[in-house]
């Protein structure tokens, strides 16, 4: 039996080339595999004025190779929000914020919450430091942070950018996908 999980999944670089090409096919591979269903929302951000009918033609089109069933794809695009951002302004924080209580009131997701950031690694520590800060992470549910870039250039930049992370999240809290990690054993 598949339990359905629930979760606010908030990208950080969702106009970039990763998010289209492997994210959303992703979030929708588990849709059709039912480990999530209807208690889950995505929030896109990003610094483009995307407006959520926009947002959700991308993802759509991100995912035409994979749909069966045009009704249960535009269910599953229907989750998703997006709100454009700056991450250096503290005041985008507040509005996201707000959304991400909306939705999870919404979509009754328990205050599980999963910040993914496909974007530049120079500003990890700036957005992990401002989702604490404007209180974004949650007392009742999970927090969890993706990060999906190579981490640091080397051990002292890696060592730093954990530092700045580990202020505002726990070790176990924190998730690292390195492109370049295994490279040279392939």
């Amino acid at each position: 039996m598949i339990t359905q999980n629930t979760a606010l999944f908030t990208i950080f670089g969702a106009t970039g080339d990763l998010a289209h090409r492997k994210l959303y096919p992703s979030l929708f591979r588990l849709y059709k595999k039912g480990f999530i269903k209807d208690n889950f929302a995505v929030i896109g951000t990003a610094r483009r004025e995307w407006s959520d009918v926009h947002f959700r033609e991308v993802v759509l089109d991100s995912i035409k190779d994979l749909i069966e069933d045009k009704e249960d794809a535009i269910s599953f695009a229907a989750h998703f929000y997006y709100i454009a951002h700056n991450v250096n302004d503290a005041e985008h924080y507040i509005k996201l914020k707000d959304l991400s209580e909306s939705l999870d009131a919404k979509y009754s997701l328990s205050g599980n919450r999963i910040f993914y950031l496909a974007m530049s690694p120079e500003f990890f520590g700036t957005i992990s430091e401002k989702l604490k800060e404007q209180k974004l992470l949650t007392q009742n549910g999970f927090n969890r942070l993706i990060i999906e870039k190579p981490f640091g250039r080397d051990f002292e930049s890696a060592d730093a950018l954990n530092t700045k992370l580990r202020k505002s999240f726990d070790e176990n809290q924190i998730f690292r996908i390195d492109h370049y990690l295994g490279k040279e054993m392939v």
